[in-house]
């Protein structure tokens, strides 16, 4: 597995993510922030390089936040906001900056999000 991606109408198994998801439906979000698939994910990013630790996952205090939105081609689209997933609004504050020069402001429609 792994070495193209599925066609249209093709089945695609990915055991190793159902296990991942049945492991926090098991053992709720401590399993993620302190247990057995945080651990395991600590170990992967230190293999890779990376300095996260358990500690980082069990000192972990999420919050809620309203999300930030945009028009986009008739559709309004919700994000959340920096610190979060806040991708899109990075993109579209840099398009914005990038096609000033061209007299327009207005994102481009070919971003992809």
């Amino acid at each position: 597995g792994g070495e193209r991606a599925p066609e249209a109408g093709e089945w695609f198994r990915n055991p190793d993510f159902a296990a991942t998801l049945r492991l926090i439906a098991e053992g709720g979000p401590r399993t993620l922030y302190g247990g057995e698939l945080g651990q395991r994910i600590v170990e992967r990013v230190q293999e890779l390089g990376g300095f996260l630790t358990l500690e980082d996952l069990q000192s972990h205090a999420p919050a809620w936040v309203d999300p930030i939105s945009v028009d986009f081609k008739g559709h309004r689209v919700y994000e959340l906001p920096p610190n979060g997933q806040g991708r899109w609004r990075c993109c579209v504050s840099s398009s914005r900056t990038i096609l000033r020069p061209w007299g327009t402001t207005r994102p481009a429609t070919s971003i992809i999000l």
